[in-house]
């Protein structure tokens, strides 16, 4: 008598089989919506790093006056771990006020600082993004943060005085980062380049962009010459 159907052992296998070729069909579609979104990422990241060095040399563009390099300042008092020089972690530029701003006087501060992520230890009413500073854990604190000081300024002779002088979160996790400077003909400060990566531990895992070298824009002054 001729036997039909399956026995089964044969089903046993063929269940086997068809689970082995799911799982393999779910791993690779796993794999591939990792990448996708790992590619995702990446060009965020990296759109967000060209973002933070255009507005730094966008406000160099416009300014009328940057500090030169060693210069002093009064804004320890407000803003966590700034350097005490100006140089290249710390950058202060004046530019004309603008119809909108609300300062009475006749330019405005445009100042950048570079510091570690661990100097902001504790919230600031100052500091409107501190929530973004403290998450991560402590795997990333000797990263550096962007902080903007921006407020109202006037001269005096040859010195600057600053009032209404507010911090503003820019841009977080970078590594290595720097500002360089370069004079006009005259011998004053006219241009600024801001070199920047992004480099952070996620899961263990160094995550950098690039992932070699370094995002750099140049801002020149107009009105420096």
């Amino acid at each position: 008598m001729k036997r039909s159907g399956f026995t089964l052992l044969e089903l046993l296998v063929s269940m086997a089989i068809f689970s082995i070729i799911g799982l393999v069909l779910v791993q690779i579609f796993s794999s591939s919506g990792r990448l996708a979104k790992q590619a995702t990422v990446y060009s965020g990241n990296l759109q967000d790093l060209q973002a933070a060095a255009n507005i730094v040399a966008d406000d160099v563009r416009r300014a009328t006056d940057i500090r030169d390099e060693g210069e002093t300042h009064p804004f320890a008092s407000i803003a966590p771990g700034i350097p005490t020089n100006t140089g290249q972690y710390l950058l202060l530029t004046a530019t004309p006020k603008p119809s909108e701003s609300d300062c009475t006087t006749a330019y405005v501060l445009n100042g950048y600082y570079l510091t570690a992520r661990k100097n902001f230890t504790t919230p600031s009413s100052i500091v409107t993004d501190y929530l973004l500073l403290t998450s991560g854990g402590t795997a990333n604190d000797d990263n550096y943060v962007l902080m903007k000081l921006e407020g109202c300024a006037s001269k005096s002779s040859t010195t600057w005085v600053y009032s209404d002088v507010r911090l503003r979160f820019v841009a977080d996790n970078l590594t290595p980062a720097t500002f360089t400077y370069t004079d006009a003909p005259s011998g004053l400060p006219s241009g600024i380049t801001v070199s920047f990566a992004s480099e952070r531990i996620v899961r263990g895992s160094t995550v950098r962009v690039p992932p070699s070298g370094l995002v750099k824009v140049t801002g020149v002054a107009r009105n420096i010459q």
